[in-house]
């Protein structure tokens, strides 16, 4: 069985309980993982059930501080208890928070690539300097430390690297370049990592990046302006010739 449904399902039986909805995510996480659902299921029938509400208002009484008091923090999915974000595991129920900034990395990245759009009037034909902000964002974007979220962020940036419609494809790619050296570095015998660095290579040797260049706001003003004139001087030439048409007939 996977060592994260194995942790979920310790946590719940030396806290002596469950939840309905601990028990959705412990389930959840064991399709998601491919596990033998009969056997999980199995394990999940000798841990009572404990309602939700009880639970929240032992939370609610906690004396501790309220969660706003104590910077960032988050709420434990087994437990409920309220754990700073720095800690990697929660200290009521040991249960580790892994895949936190993974599965959130590029996410938080591309809301912040939204709200340059949200607060720029023009981003149609003059958007270079929405660009630039775009590209700044990307380029200082901060690449995860852990394993399982670089990995993760790399299989997320992989895709936007190889857009060649995007504009933003080569920054993409540096960001993803980035994530392999550094998951390079930090873990040079893993074979997870390895597999990545073979990726990698294929992925480099596909990337192309004309799109940046070629489709300044100069350039794209351009080339429509020669698309409407061509437009323009078809409809005109068609429009002399019915009326020459017609004028022929009488």
């Amino acid at each position: 069985m996977h060592q994260d449904v194995e942790k979920l399902l310790n946590a719940a039986k030396e806290k002596g309980y469950i939840t309905e909805r601990q028990r959705e995510i412990i389930i959840s996480k064991a399709q998601q993982l491919g596990e033998d659902m009969s056997e999980v299921e199995f394990l999940l029938d000798d841990i009572p059930i404990k309602q939700q509400e009880s639970l929240s208002s032992s939370v609610n009484n906690d004396p501790r501080p309220s969660s706003n008091k104590q910077g960032s923090v988050r709420k434990c999915p087994v437990c409920g208890a309220i754990v700073q974000s720095y800690m990697v595991s929660c200290p009521e129920c040991k249960y580790v928070f892994e895949n936190v900034s993974a599965n959130s990395s590029m996410e938080r990245l591309l809301e912040l690539l939204q709200v340059v759009d949200n607060t720029t009037n023009d981003s149609s034909v003059f958007d270079d300097n929405v660009f630039r902000k775009k590209k700044s964002i990307i380029q200082n974007f901060p690449v995860p430390n852990t394993k399982t979220d670089i990995i993760d962020f790399i299989i997320a940036l992989q895709p936007k690297a190889l857009n060649i419609n995007d504009r933003l494809a080569k920054s993409y790619f540096v960001k993803y370049e980035e994530c392999i050296n550094k998951a390079k570095l930090l873990f040079p015998d893993d074979k997870e990592i390895a597999l990545l660095l073979l990726e990698y290579e294929k992925v480099r040797r596909k990337a192309k990046f004309s799109s940046e260049g070629k489709y300044s706001g100069a350039t794209r003003f351009a080339v429509k302006g020669c698309l409407w004139y061509l437009i323009i001087t078809i409809a005109f030439t068609i429009i002399c010739f019915i009326l020459a048409a017609i004028a022929g007939e009488f």
